[in-house]
């Protein structure tokens, strides 16, 4: 049964398959959840399916028979001939729940994703601070692995990954590429952080910054000499700042600025909007460059002015999202104001 789904899924060109004890099989196809049928997933039918795939998450180190399934369960597995997935099991009133997220087996070309310029220039410099942000689901992976699949075609550098899970796979061609996963090859974020900078890269792709500690040892690495690339789940440049320094106890707050005034490169905001049609995708972007003004707004606590900062400094490379997506409309890729193409948050 699980396998019908998935095929379902990768048929429809879904981003996510959706099955769930007492809910109907349900896509999430450009943006918006689509139920497949009207049949309602049995609570036996959930569990086994449950079942199925942590023993893919699993198979190198397979549950015992009858073993109990684990309330949380995030991981990443392939399926012959079907294609990679990144799975998320979890529990509810009902019974045992999934969501599959199915990862392109092979990646588009950079040029594809319609990145400004200047972003493409950020990967060369010698270190310092990149991150990709926006919502769940607004392709950040997807940018990061082509970044990482462009320095690979070009530039002779150790790459070190730290994802949860892995989702693209690269081979090493020009760079020589580690990818590592938290609890299956290291215990953290901040673990791998640490331990890379004893095993000579140039650059760190961590999936996400998720706490205290992973952001001060990206910031320690960046500082050092690494060329640190980063994802946070955050909508817009300024509050990406924002949530880098608040988190952190009032006595590290200015410490914190400086280290980022210092070792940020740029800041790069997506999401993704519908087509005038309403048959794909584009993405918009907000673009951050850590330019001198920009540092010192950061240095000296003006995170509030960032954003007119954005806004009139396109000599830069900078944009807002609310200008990016003026540009897209005028060039007719998504429709207006009354049309259907607003951000898919």
């Amino acid at each position: 049964m699980l396998l019908h789904w998935l095929k379902q899924a990768v048929l429809a060109g879904a981003s996510d398959l959706h099955l769930s004890a007492g809910r109907r099989p349900s896509l999430r196809h450009l943006g918006d959840i689509v139920p497949l049928g009207s049949a309602l997933l049995t609570r036996d039918e959930a569990q086994g399916m449950a079942q199925q795939v942590l023993q893919w998450l699993v198979a190198s180190d397979p549950p015992e028979p009858g073993a109990s399934l684990p309330q949380d369960c995030d991981g990443a597995f392939h399926v012959p001939e079907l294609g990679r997935f990144r799975a998320n099991l979890f529990q509810h009133a009902e019974g045992h729940a999934m969501v599959l997220r199915l990862i392109p087996s092979k990646l588009p070309p950079l040029a594809s994703l319609g990145l400004p310029e200047v972003v493409t220039s950020w990967l060369g410099q010698p270190q310092g601070l990149v991150l990709v942000t926006g919502p769940t689901g607004s392709g950040k992976s997807t940018t990061l692995a082509c970044l990482v699949q462009q320095l690979n075609a070009q530039q002779r550098l150790h790459i070190v990954t730290l994802e949860d899970p892995i989702e693209y796979l690269h081979t090493s061609a020009q760079c020589l590429i580690h990818q590592r996963e938290i609890q299956r090859h290291t215990t953290s974020f901040e673990q791998g952080l640490r331990s890379a900078l004893r095993e000579d890269p140039d650059i760190l792709l961590v999936g996400e910054l998720r706490d205290l500690n992973s952001i001060r040892w990206a910031l320690t690495a960046a500082e050092t000499g690494h060329l640190v690339l980063a994802t946070l789940h955050t909508r817009g440049a300024a509050q990406t700042v924002s949530r880098l320094v608040d988190g952190f106890p009032g006595e590290e707050k200015n410490l914190v600025r400086h280290q980022l005034s210092q070792s940020l490169v740029g800041v790069l905001s997506q999401t993704l909007c519908k087509t005038r049609q309403g048959d794909a995708r584009v993405a918009a972007f907000e673009v951050m460059v850590a330019t001198p003004a920009v540092r010192h707004l950061i240095r000296e606590d003006k995170i509030a002015q960032l954003q007119n900062t954005l806004q009139t400094s396109a000599a830069q490379g900078m944009r807002s999202l609310a200008q990016d997506v003026q540009r897209l409309q005028a060039l007719g890729k998504i429709g207006g104001a009354s049309g259907h193409s607003h951000p898919v948050l």
